[in-house]
């Protein structure tokens, strides 16, 4: 009884292309949730790897690895602020 309720209940779906719907729709949720997982897979390698040569670099590569972060941090912030001023005269400009 249960079987042919539930083929029923697949037909009438198949029909009225539900299915379709639905399978896109659990196709791009689970594109999703992956890419959530290659994201925090690629973190875990990552901070292994700088962690690992921490541990046996030590104060050496520590310090290393905070100039190349204190450089990143400088050279995106007087990017954005060029980039920031190059699109305000773009939008203050009277036709």
């Amino acid at each position: 009884m249960l079987r042919s309720w539930w083929l029923w209940v697949v037909r009438l779906l198949t029909v009225l292309g539900a299915v379709r719907v639905l399978w896109g729709r659990l196709t791009g949720v689970m594109g999703v949730i992956g890419g959530w997982f290659v994201t925090a897979g690629a973190a875990f390698i990552i901070s292994s790897i700088s962690a690992v040569s921490m541990y046996y670099g030590g104060f050496v590569v520590m310090f290393i690895l905070i100039s190349i972060a204190i450089f990143m941090l400088v050279s995106d912030h007087f990017v954005k602020r060029k980039k920031g001023t190059e699109e305000d005269a773009l939008f203050l400009k009277n036709p």
